[in-house]
C-alpha cells in the first residue's frame, strides 16, 4: 500500500507541477515516504474477512464461493450472512441495505436485532439451504420457513417484526431514518448523485415525504445540519418507537408530531434553535405533504454505504463496484433505485 501510494503521488505530482491545481501536500508526503511509510497490521485483525466466506458456506450449506453462479436474490441473501457471521459489527445498521431488506429496521433495541439475527443464523445452520432461505424470503413467507424448521421466532411476533422490506405505505419513517444516518455518516454516499422522481428537484438525500413530513423544507443551511442531528439523538433515544412517530405524523392533529418529539426530548424546539440563525418557527413541523396517488414507491436510501475493509466485510461487492465490474446484485439495485 505504501508503495503505491507513492507511485500515485509521484504521478500526481508531475502532472500538477506548475498548474494552479498544484498543492503543497502532495510534495510534503512524498518526501514524508522517502523516509518509509509504515502501514500497521494490528495483530493481522482484518484476517475474519479471508475465513469468512468459508463460514457462510458452512453455515448455508452451499457453495457460496462461486458468486457468480447465484443469482441477484441469493447474493444479497449471502451478503446478509457475511455480515451475521463476522465476529464484531456483526448487526446490519442503517448504512446497510440489509437493514431494510431483512426486517431489521422493525427492531427497536439491540436485544430484538440480536434475537432476529440468531433466527436467521439457526435457520441456515444446517436446517436450510440458500435456495430454500432465498426464495422464501422473495415471496415474503420467511416466517412460514422457520416455523416449519423449528426456529422459535414467539417473541420476534410479538414485537411485529417482519422478514421483508416495509412496504411503500410504511416504510417513510425508516425511509428518514436512513437517510438521517447516511448523511451524518462521514463516508461518501450514493444519495450525493441525483436522485429518482420520488425527490425534489435539488434534494438529493432526503425524499419529498421525508423533506415535507419532518421540517426540512424551507429549512435553511443550518436549520437542515440542526435537524439532522436532532433526528438522529430522536431515533437513538432508548424509548424511540418508530411505528409511533410515523403515527403522530399522520395523525389528524398537525400538533401530534411535536408531542411525540417533546415526550422524547423535553422543550426540544428551545434547544435546538436559535435567534442569530433560525427562523422564529423553527423547526416547522406542522405542515405535511400529501399524495393523491398514493405515497410513492422510493427506496433509494436502500443501499450500501462504502465503508472501510475494517469495518466491511462485504468485499465481493465492494471489489466489483470498484474495479467497475456489473453483476447481477449491482444491477438489480440500481433497479429499485430508480
Amino acid at each position: 500500500m505504501g508503495e503505491l501510494l507513492e507511485m500515485w503521488l509521484k504521478a500526481c505530482d508531475s502532472a500538477l507541477t506548475g498548474s494552479r491545481e498544484s498543492c503543497f501536500c502532495v510534495p510534503w508526503l512524498s518526501k514524508r515516504l522517502e523516509g518509509g511509510f509504515m502501514i500497521p497490521s494490528h495483530d493481522c485483525s482484518f484476517d475474519y474477512q479471508d475465513y469468512l466466506p468459508c463460514d457462510v458456506e458452512c453455515c448455508l450449506t452451499s457453495d457460496v464461493r462461486g458468486a457468480a453462479a447465484l443469482n441477484a436474490a441469493e447474493q444479497r441473501v449471502v451478503r446478509l450472512y457475511r455480515i451475521l457471521l463476522r465476529p464484531f459489527n456483526n448487526e446490519p445498521s442503517a448504512l446497510t441495505s440489509e437493514w431494510t431488506d431483512f426486517g431489521f429496521c422493525y427492531c427497536t433495541s439491540s436485544s430484538q436485532r440480536q434475537s432476529l439475527a440468531s433466527a436467521y443464523i439457526q435457520l441456515a445452520d444446517g436446517r436450510a439451504s440458500l435456495s430454500q432461505i432465498t426464495s422464501n424470503w422473495e415471496r415474503s413467507s420467511l416466517e412460514s420457513l422457520m416455523k416449519e424448521k423449528g426456529v422459535d421466532i414467539a417473541d420476534l411476533e410479538a414485537n411485529s417484526i417482519d422478514f421483508h422490506r416495509p412496504q411503500s405505505e410504511t416504510f417513510g419513517i425508516y425511509r428518514l431514518m436512513a437517510e438521517v444516518q447516511h448523511a451524518l455518516s462521514g463516508c461518501w454516499c450514493p444519495c450525493f448523485r441525483p436522485a429518482c422522481a420520488s425527490h425534489s428537484k435539488q434534494e438529493s438525500i432526503l425524499s419529498r415525504e421525508s423533506e415535507g413530513d419532518y421540517g426540512f423544507h424551507g429549512a435553511n443551511a443550518w436549520e437542515r445540519w440542526q435537524l439532522f442531528n436532532f433526528y438522529s439523538r430522536v431515533f437513538a433515544h432508548p424509548a424511540f418507537d418508530p411505528r409511533a412517530m410515523q403515527e403522530s405524523r399522520r395523525d389528524a392533529d398537525p400538533k401530534a408530531l411535536e408531542r411525540y418529539l417533546h415526550g422524547l426530548l423535553p422543550d426540544f424546539r428551545r434547544k435546538i434553535g436559535n435567534m442569530h440563525v433560525a427562523d422564529a418557527m423553527f423547526p416547522k413541523l406542522g405542515a405535511r405533504v400529501s399524495f393523491p396517488n398514493g405515497r410513492p414507491h422510493c427506496y433509494c436510501v436502500a443501499h450500501t454505504m462504502l465503508m472501510s475493509e475494517g469495518l466491511d466485510a462485504t468485499c465481493f461487492d465492494r471489489i466489483k463496484l470498484l474495479t467497475g465490474e456489473s453483476g447481477d446484485a449491482l444491477a438489480d439495485d440500481e433497479t429499485d433505485d430508480s
